[in-house]
């Protein structure tokens, strides 16, 4: 398994967490033992992401520069 942290993420959805909105994105810090993944979001949150239960995506290095090229163009 590659190392993950560090990379950005984004949500897809979040069970049980109405306000974790798709298309967030975060940081990620580690994962544990317990197949969670221990994300810095955007909005300031640091809940995690159950692998089993949650949907998201981890970005390539090529999707995080089309975001914040995204970004700079609004």
């Amino acid at each position: 398994m590659r190392d993950i942290k560090s990379e950005r993420v984004m949500l897809i959805e979040m069970s049980g967490e109405p306000q974790m909105k798709s298309g967030l994105l975060g940081t990620i810090m580690f994962e544990d033992d317990i197949n969670q993944i221990h994300v810095n979001w955007d909005n300031g949150s640091t809940l995690a992401l159950d692998r089993h239960r949650d949907k998201y995506k981890i970005l390539t290095d090529k999707e995080v520069r089309k975001i914040k090229l995204d970004k700079l163009n609004k």
